[in-house]
This record gives C-alpha cells, sequence and structure tokens, in this order.
C-alpha cells in the first residue's frame, strides 16, 4: 500500500507538474499574441500616418504648382498686354496727319480703318 501511495503522489506531482507547465505555456503565448496585435496596430497606425503624409504632400505640391502655372499665364498675359500697348503705339504713330492736303484725303479712308480695327482689339 505504501509503494501505491507513493505511486499516487508522484502522480499528483506530475499533474501538477503539468498543469503549471500548461499555464506557463498559455501565459506566455498570450503575452506573444498581445504583442503581435500590439504590433500590427502600431504599424497600421504608421501606414496611415504615412498615407495622409504623402497625401498632404501631394496636396502641397498640387498647389505650388498651380501657383507657379497662374504666375507663368499672369506673365504671358502681361507680356500680351505689353506687345499690344507697343502695337498701339506703333499704330498711334503710323496714324499721324499726312504730309499732302492730297495724301489726307486719300489716306483719310486709311487711317479709319487703323482706328477701327485698333478698337476692335481692344475690345476683344
Amino acid at each position: 500500500m505504501e509503494n501505491y501511495l507513493k505511486i499516487f503522489k508522484l502522480d499528483l506531482y506530475n499533474i501538477k507538474e503539468f498543469d503549471n507547465r500548461i499555464v506557463i505555456e498559455f501565459e506566455e503565448n498570450f503575452k506573444n499574441y498581445i504583442e503581435k496585435a500590439d504590433l500590427e496596430i502600431k504599424e497600421k497606425k504608421a501606414a496611415k500616418l504615412a498615407e495622409e503624409k504623402k497625401k498632404k504632400e501631394q496636396a502641397e505640391k498640387k498647389k505650388e504648382v498651380d501657383l507657379e502655372k497662374q504666375n507663368e499665364n499672369k506673365s504671358k498675359n502681361e507680356q500680351q498686354e505689353e506687345k499690344q500697348k507697343q502695337e498701339d503705339n506703333k499704330d498711334d504713330q503710323d496714324v499721324g496727319e499726312p504730309e499732302n492736303k492730297n495724301d489726307e484725303l486719300s489716306g483719310n479712308d486709311d487711317n479709319e480703318k487703323k482706328k477701327m480695327l485698333r478698337m476692335n482689339k481692344i475690345f476683344y
């Protein structure tokens, strides 16, 4: 009987030992699972922040490009206005009083045509 009790005690000890190992293993696995889940959450947040930052940078670049295009358009418009003014000044210089009175009669229609063309350019 003593032998039987010794075996039984030994079996109980082994069962307790086995239970402790299961609990320890479960705790380790659970800790690892939580750590992995935390890492995944952090990675997702980092990816989301990186994506938002990228979108903001693209929006800023687009704004810069739009501003550059607007500035280019403004400078082109200013250059065209300057050219138009120079052409108008040339037309004004060309349209003067004719030196001969005979030219005045024949050139009067040409001067009026030039003035009308210039007025059309300004309004259109």
